[in-house]
């Protein structure tokens, strides 16, 4: 699908609601989706037993806003998909297990990028498992908050945000396998954040990888902090 046209927005929703053992409310994007506006890709079924979802196995670009909810189950980028928006200003939104009920799981095995300005990468579960890919927010914020499940980052994320650059809250534990940078020195990488239930509850490892934060590197967490990569750079 590819639209030049402006001032669109392109809604993708898949709902099934009932509790039958075939049930089933998937959104299967596999094949390259260019549009010129808000992108949204929706599973709102309400069935606990199919594997309800909304799986991303193709390019998907959007100039505008990038919206992506599994209500009840996983929210996926395959190996062979990816988010992008290349309009500054804009923001990617990746939700799994909207409603919290069924332990859903946000997957990712390829890229999400924001180009051309600053803009907002949002990554939310269920657990959230980025096993490959980059996750490049440009000179925007990454913000992962998986509602009290684990957060496991295996390949790179960068920001050169002048902020709160990565906040990863909200947790229980925290795995680092991959490379982590933040290259503005006024850059912050909250680990946990103060209040609301935002912290990181269980502990935070680093299994290998690099993390590389040219500002301010914040920890708020109740169990033990282990980040002892050698090839490690912390700012201040």
């Amino acid at each position: 699908l590819n639209s030049s046209d402006t001032n669109r927005t392109l809604h993708i929703v898949a709902d099934r609601n009932n509790t039958d053992a075939v049930g089933l409310s998937q959104v299967n994007i596999s094949a390259a989706v260019s549009f010129n506006g808000d992108i949204t890709l929706i599973s709102t079924g309400n069935d606990t037993i199919g594997p309800d979802r909304v799986l991303v196995n193709a390019t998907v670009t959007s100039t505008a806003n990038l919206i992506i909810v599994s209500a009840q189950r996983d929210a996926i980028v395959g190996a062979s998909g990816s988010l992008s928006a290349p309009t500054g200003g804009k923001s990617i939104s990746m939700t799994a297990d909207s409603d919290i009920t069924s332990g859903g799981t946000l997957t990712l095995n390829n890229n999400v990028t924001i180009t051309g300005g600053a803009g907002s990468i949002t990554l939310q579960g269920g657990t959230i498992n980025q096993a490959a890919g980059t996750v490049d927010a440009g000179t925007g914020t990454i913000s992962i908050d998986s509602n009290d499940n684990g957060v496991t980052l295996s390949g790179t994320v960068t920001s050169s945000n002048v902020g709160t650059a990565l906040t990863i809250k909200d947790t229980s534990t925290v795995t680092f396998a991959g490379s982590i940078t933040l290259s503005n020195s006024a850059a912050t990488f909250a680990l946990g954040v103060d209040g609301g239930g935002n912290e990181v509850t269980g502990t935070i490892d680093q299994t290998a990888g690099a993390i590389t934060v040219e500002g301010t590197t914040s920890i708020i967490a109740d169990g033990n902090v282990s980040l002892t990569q050698s090839t490690n750079d912390f700012g201040t």
